[in-house]
């Protein structure tokens, strides 16, 4: 499993060549997979590249390397309507059924093999954290 947190800022390798750095993850809800990943913007880049998960040959903490470079596109301006960034959903409310607060999304975990999250790690406040430790929620699927 790979953790949304380790995977922001990590380099963007082809070979030797560094393509750049993860800036976001891009999630496809209907899959409730990670799609991708947004590359940090250059000094004359007006829109973010994707780059599709598919792409990836290896995720480590800090870095990731690809096969090829010829799926990185730069983005439409709509492109995120349909789905969602992973920065979104950092320290937004999670509320049970019962309409109680639970606690606040501070990181996701994914299959680093096909980007299907696995959990949604939650924190109920700092002093929670420290005495009992975070919750983990499913995120759905296996």
């Amino acid at each position: 499993m790979h953790y949304w947190s380790e995977t922001v800022g990590a380099s963007v390798f082809l070979d030797r060549d560094k393509i750049g750095q993860v800036e976001d993850s891009v999630i496809d809800p209907v899959n409730k997979a990670v799609e991708g990943f947004l590359l940090e913007r250059k000094s004359t880049e007006i829109r973010y590249r994707f780059l599709p998960f598919t792409q990836i040959k290896e995720i480590k903490r800090d870095s990731i390397r690809l096969n090829s470079k010829s799926g990185i596109i730069v983005l439409a301006k709509n492109f995120t309507k349909s789905k969602i960034l992973i920065r979104e959903l950092m320290k937004k409310p999670i509320i049970d059924e019962k309409g109680e607060w639970i606690g606040r999304v501070v990181d996701v975990a994914f299959d680093e093999n096909n980007g299907i999250l696995r959990e949604i790690i939650i924190s109920g406040s700092v002093v929670d954290d420290l005495w009992l430790g975070r919750k983990n929620a499913c995120a759905g699927q296996g």
